[in-house]
């Protein structure tokens, strides 16, 4: 299925990569970030990290249909250039606070 949108697959790109190297590489590449990992959260609010934005899935298999609408939702009202996100989607709700 081909969705419009450009992937760059860091698991496949840059295996075993550290936290603080994924987070630099979606910087550059002005990406959004799709995670699974809570890591990035704290990356985020516990250590200042700054510059990118962020999507964390949390989410059981059983979930998955709701999640795949919910981040395809979030992706068309992505901007790249406007204020940097840390958006979490759970099967109930999207939350979004911006990073400062």
């Amino acid at each position: 299925m081909d969705s419009g949108f450009d992937l760059y697959p860091i698991v496949r790109e840059l295996p075993g990569s550290a936290d603080s190297e994924v987070l630099a590489c979606a910087a550059q590449r002005n990406s959004l970030l799709l995670a699974e990992d809570s890591d990035f959260g704290e990356w985020v609010f516990s250590h200042g990290q700054k510059g990118v934005n962020i999507l964390y899935l949390r989410y059981s298999q059983s979930d998955l249909r709701e999640i795949i609408r919910a981040v395809i939702l979030v992706l068309h009202n992505f901007n790249a250039e406007g204020v940097k996100r840390f958006t979490v989607i759970t099967p109930k709700k999207i939350r979004t606070r911006e990073i400062l």
